[in-house]
């Protein structure tokens, strides 16, 4: 046999094109028939839940997703999460591909009332969809904000947990996973903390910077303001509302824009988002204050840097000037300990370890502030980095308090640095559920002159 195959190979090039060829045929009928699902948005109904799923359908030259692909919208409702996806793969007659999704959006009525954890356990549950995907919370309807997403270029709007890694990164955002808010609910704090998804149009967002100009903000397109505002702490079908999503977000088509010979304005991730704090998987509070989504970002270990305006840093060679610093290499340290009393301690460390002046707003300009890069990090503008940043930390430490909500999981952290005196000290409080109100915060922020 061998030696016949070696004397006529052209049988065998024959054979195995016979058994290749009709698969290959096959693979592009096979894509015409999967819808790749990249999205879910859970909103509760009457009976049960309101699910919109994105949906991108191949085209019949697929290559890359964003390369031949279309976005389009799914709306079910079914008692169950998991009625509502298995009814999707029906309503166009494809197989429905889960295992693409990296986001997962929830009301917040949904997750302010009933809580999100009921809906979550489906998505911890099916094999299918990855434990990794982003978990967000819209302000009014998940399924209405996600349609928005239609008219956004095609790689952000399938791809918004590429783009929350990349906020967070640059300290603009925060990022939760499914697996890691379903940890978070078994643990001794329970608490959590979500990301607001919001869809804006490019020239909303203009316009709310120009309107906010006077407030500081995470990075380079915000204002500046006074830092001094710190708190003091003592120690279905298709959907057809997909058509509509582009003008709910002030879509590409524009519409009067056209009049001042303007381009398009199109759909964005609103660029600051909101901050909602959870508790027992319901949300409890919603961080807006500017200066403590700040705070929020130089607490995240994940951020590594982004941009801090400081107002009135006055010394002898700026004068009452708006600097806006960009923090590189940016660490953030926790250290839980109880003192000789059995009294519990959370302290904070953030180190920012290299510093650089990207804009500098002063009233007055002299020649000495473009000497050198090193005449920028003056000790008055390090103090007032740093008293900014300490302030605007014990500030969201304060509304957590109030909020009951352990985010930075002092509880766990303190159960693991000594289980007996954590034991003791919940039995000599009232109710050891509020163990976060007798945490006594230390906060220490180093900016350093080195650029």
């Amino acid at each position: 046999m061998i030696k016949f195959v070696k004397k006529h190979p052209w049988i065998l090039i024959v054979l195995v094109g016979l058994f290749l060829v009709p698969q290959s045929l096959t693979i592009q009928s096979q894509l015409n028939e999967r819808l790749i699902l990249t999205g879910m948005a859970v909103d509760k109904s009457e009976d049960g839940y309101e699910v919109v799923a994105q949906v991108v359908i191949a085209g019949s030259s697929a290559g890359a997703v964003g390369e031949s692909g279309k976005v389009d919208f799914i709306k079910t409702k079914g008692k169950t999460i998991s009625e509502c996806a298995n009814e999707i793969s029906y309503l166009l007659g494809k197989t429905a591909g889960f295992t693409h999704v990296n986001f997962v959006v929830f009301g917040k009525d949904l997750a302010k009332e009933e809580g999100i954890i009921d809906a979550l356990d489906y998505f911890v549950r099916d094999r299918k969809v990855p434990s990794s995907a982003l978990v967000l919370i819209s302000e009014g309807k998940a399924g209405e904000e996600l349609v928005k997403t239609q008219n956004m270029e095609l790689d952000s709007a399938v791809g918004l947990q590429r783009l929350f890694i990349h906020k967070q990164t640059a300290m603009n955002g925060t990022m939760m996973q499914i697996q890691e808010v379903f940890d978070n609910y078994f643990n001794i704090s329970s608490s959590s903390i979500i990301s607001e998804f919001k869809i804006v149009d490019e020239q909303a967002m203009a316009q709310g910077k120009e309107q906010s100009g006077g407030s500081q903000g995470g990075s380079s397109e915000s204002g500046g303001s006074s830092g001094d505002s710190g708190g003091g702490l003592s120690g279905g079908s298709s959907s057809s509302d997909s058509s509509g999503g582009g003008s709910a977000s002030g879509g590409a088509e524009g519409g009067s824009q056209s009049e001042n010979n303007k381009p398009p304005s199109k759909p964005r991730v609103e660029f600051e988002p909101n901050i909602y704090l959870l508790k027992q998987g319901k949300i409890v509070a919603e961080i807006t204050d500017k200066d403590e989504l700040i705070a929020i970002n130089l607490l995240n270990p994940n951020g590594e840097e982004g941009i801090i305006s400081i107002d009135g840093v006055s010394d002898d060679v700026f004068n009452d000037a708006t600097i806006g610093v960009r923090v590189y290499q940016k660490k953030a340290k926790f250290k839980a300990y109880f003192d000789e009393d059995g009294n519990p301690h959370f302290k904070i460390t953030v180190d920012l370890k290299k510093n650089e002046v990207q804009e500098i707003n002063s009233k007055d300009i002299s020649e000495r502030m473009y000497d050198s890069s090193k005449v920028y990090l003056t000790d008055a503008l390090i103090e007032r980095l740093e008293t900014y940043s300490r302030e605007s930390i014990l500030s969201v430490c304060k509304t957590a308090r109030e909020a009951n909500v352990d985010f930075l999981n002092c509880g766990n952290r303190l159960y693991q640095k000594d289980a007996k005196k954590w034991k003791k000290f919940l039995s000599s409080i009232q109710n050891a559920d509020d163990y976060l109100q007798y945490v006594n915060f230390e906060v220490e922020v180093i900016a350093r002159k080195d650029t």
